[in-house]
């Protein structure tokens, strides 16, 4: 009697040690991974009326002679170039591109005494035109992706106020996290 309870114990032990590994297989965890991914952007140039370009990473320059206006300018106030140049967005996030001009001023007139001021040209890029001054002005943006997208300019001119002279505008565009 005493060798057949010592095979049931042994038995039940045997049952119970199962029936636990049976259990843990049986468990489950959660785990959680996170990463970041870094923004890569990238804005290219191709000018079609502008004196000098160049490129780097996240911004491009353009250098643009502003035209002598005409009596059709002068009648509607302003000189329009479309697609005066036209940009490539590249970027793994949602972007946006901001020009901003490096001087306050176009230029001045023949005689010296009259500046233009930047104000006067506006820029349109995915949008509506927007007035370009020494702070940054959002013209486009838009989700991951190569975007391609021409840049329109309008000069506003006054024929009582317009004096000859040697104007341009030097703009520089930049890319960023939208």
């Amino acid at each position: 009697m005493q060798k057949s309870l010592t095979t049931i114990s042994v038995l039940a032990l045997l049952v119970l040690t199962v029936s636990t590994i049976g259990i843990a297989a049986e468990d489950s965890a959660t785990v959680t991974v996170g990463w970041t991914i870094n923004a890569q952007q990238s804005l290219t140039i191709s000018s079609n009326d502008t004196l000098n370009s160049s490129s780097s990473e996240k911004s491009v320059e353009s250098v643009y002679e502003i035209p002598e206006p005409d009596q059709g300018d002068f009648k509607r106030g302003y000189i329009k170039e479309t697609n005066a140049v036209e940009l490539v967005a590249a970027s793994n996030v949602d972007w946006e591109v901001k020009v901003e001009a490096e001087n306050e001023f176009m230029g001045e007139s023949d005689e010296g005494n009259f500046k233009k001021p930047v104000t006067d040209l506006s820029v349109r890029g995915k949008g509506n035109f927007q007035q370009v001054s020494t702070s940054p002005t959002t013209i486009a943006e838009g989700e991951p992706g190569e975007h391609k997208f021409g840049v329109d300019y309008k000069v506003q001119y006054d024929e009582d106020e317009y004096r000859d002279g040697d104007y341009r505008a030097e703009l520089v565009y930049t890319i960023s996290v939208g």
